[in-house]
């Protein structure tokens, strides 16, 4: 075929070949979106055949190996030159003759590899798929023989001058590039690639494709495209076999719904998708928090990335209303919301690849909200975090990597709330990562405590007839929105024991005077405090903390910690 006739390459293709072509490197990793469909010269086909066609443009033999099918090849007609190849390098080295029976293991296999990939006659390729498999990461010290011998091989064939001298390439691919040995992915002049989700682009490109191969669904092209933002083209095509055998037509409402289920699936709970049905309208209290989030709304509404926080760090005592809050806010911004659920795992690697896929997903939805509640827990990160065989640290600078970001400002809002920041590390928390961070307290006046009562009054559809808040508010001082809450609940069951339909002032008092709140005192003012050293705007504090100083802070602070550790 002729150099005009070369079919486009995707993007990704194409740095891999400039790469190679320059002489930069020989051995490439593949990562990302690896198992999903490529186009190629007017269709669109699975990985494995696109690098097969690829290569054998200009490759006499590609060979294939997973750890299932053992080593096959990209056409059968490469077989032949392959053990010519091979049996002729070892008569000249005096070696043994490829055998008739070739290896399935890699630790045996390999090494007749090698002295294909080691001759300079050679055109040749290998691709090694789920490369994860042969390689996976690892504590060295409980790696047999034949690993540790895997492991120097792929390390070596990166920066070996007898395979770099000749005209043979090696690409491993794997979904999670952290799942991969850390040495051979580090090595000497391996490149990594990642292949991304599919971008707008490349989704109307797929979806017309697919619409003129199997007919209408009711949508165009182009519609489909802008709210299918996270999936892939083989998602694309299972969303349109089932619309297809379903109804035939399809709707927004019905792409947000299997647009949902699909990434649920591709991350196996490691997030969910955060639906909210209340608004700001329902928060009672808290102007001065509520105002700085309709300001950031406003940014990301009017399109001014600039002026949108990189991260909003939300802290205060449990039962203060940050969840709620933040429900609120996912409903108000109208970013697609995502929640991070556990993705720790007990096996070596598993996290930071869970991580990872994690990471890609919320890179390819764009225009999404990631929220991360109990961020110590969660992601921890603090002093004292250890014996995980430096998961940990690993985890977080990837995860603090991807947060400051900057290409990512006004597209990916994260969002973490948490009671104890002082669990969090300290870097974590630095403006670039968190630029906003909002405090939490129980409600401080009149004001706030009777527009909390009546929200939670519209919230939970209590029919009352309340003929003095301030009253009621007087005797609510010191107790947080979720006590509040709790009080109110039970002034129903108090309105049912005398027979009404309406809760009254009566029943809440009296709901008030038989509670009782579990809650450590010393824990709470030492929560409060926290959450004043972690505000970035001293307008956003209560009163009787906006007046004091950093160093009286840290004194009251030390001085209620200090009363937390003693027996």
């Amino acid at each position: 075929m002729a150099a005009d006739d070369a079919p486009t390459l995707p993007d990704w293709a194409e740095t891999l070949k400039q790469r190679y072509v320059s002489g930069a490197s020989s051995l490439f990793v593949l990562h990302g979106n690896v198992h999903d469909l490529v186009p190629w010269k007017g269709d669109w086909v699975p990985l494995k055949r696109f690098l097969a066609e690829m290569l054998s443009r200009t490759k006499d033999v590609v060979l294939f190996y997973d750890v299932a099918s053992g080593l096959s090849y990209a056409d059968k007609a490469m077989e032949e030159p392959f053990h010519t190849s091979v049996n002729a390098r070892r008569l000249i080295e005096g070696g043994p003759q490829l055998p008739a029976a070739i290896p399935r293991d890699a630790y045996r296999l390999f090494p007749w590899i090698e002295t294909f990939l080691r001759d300079p006659n050679a055109h040749g390729a290998l691709v090694v798929e789920y490369a994860e498999t042969v390689v996976p990461d690892g504590d060295l010290s409980f790696m047999g023989e034949g690993d540790r011998a895997l492991r120097v091989t792929l390390q070596r064939w990166s920066h070996d001058p007898g395979v770099l001298a000749t005209d043979n390439l090696i690409i491993l691919i794997t979904e999670n590039f952290a799942d991969l040995d850390r040495d051979v992915r580090s090595a000497p002049r391996v490149a990594t690639i990642e292949i991304p989700m599919p971008d707008e682009a490349t989704r109307v490109a797929y979806l017309e494709h697919a619409i003129e191969r199997d007919g209408s669904v009711g949508m165009k092209a182009e519609r489909v495209a802008a709210t299918t933002a996270g999936l892939s083209a083989f998602q694309l095509d299972d969303m349109l076999r089932e619309v297809r055998a379903d109804s035939g037509k399809l709707t927004r409402e019905r792409i947000l719904d299997i647009k949902r289920r699909a990434i649920e699936q591709e991350c196996f709970g490691l997030v969910e998708f955060l639906d909210s049905k209340h608004d700001f309208s329902v928060v009672g209290g808290m102007e001065q928090v509520k105002g700085a989030l309709k300001r950031v709304v406003d940014s990301i509404q009017r399109g001014d990335p600039d002026r949108v926080p990189m991260g909003i760090l939300i802290v205060g005592p449990m039962g203060t209303g940050k969840s709620f809050m933040m429900e609120a806010f996912a409903n108000e911004v109208g970013m697609t919301a995502l929640k991070f659920k556990n993705f720790r795992d007990k096996w070596v690697g598993s996290t930071e690849g869970n991580l990872e896929k994690i990471l890609n997903i919320v890179k390819a939805l764009g225009n999404v909200m990631v929220v991360i509640d109990e961020g110590d827990r969660s992601i921890g990160g603090g002093a004292g975090s250890g014996g995980d065989g430096g998961v940990d640290s690993r985890v977080m600078a990837r995860l603090k990597e991807f947060m400051s970001d900057t290409a990512h400002r006004g597209s990916i809002l994260f969002v973490m709330m948490t009671n104890r920041p002082d669990k969090l590390d300290a870097d974590m928390k630095r403006p670039g990562r968190f630029d906003l961070k909002l405090p939490f307290f129980p409600p401080q006046s009149e004001f706030e405590r009777t527009a909390i009562t009546k929200a939670l009054f519209r919230k939970n559809k209590i029919k009352h007839r309340i003929q003095d808040y301030s009253a009621l508010s007087a005797e609510l001082v010191g107790l947080t929105g979720a006590e509040i809450e709790a009080i109110l609940l039970q002034s129903m069951n108090w309105c049912e024991d005398r027979g009404a339909s309406q809760v009254t002032d009566e029943d809440v008092l009296a709901a008030v005077h038989d509670f009782i709140p579990s809650r450590d005192e010393a824990m709470m003012r030492y929560m409060e405090l926290l959450a004043v050293f972690e505000c970035s705007s001293r307008r956003l504090l209560p009163e009787r903390y906006a007046s004091m100083d950093t160093s009286e802070l840290n004194f009251e602070l030390r001085a209620q910690q200090g009363r937390l550790l003693k027996p």
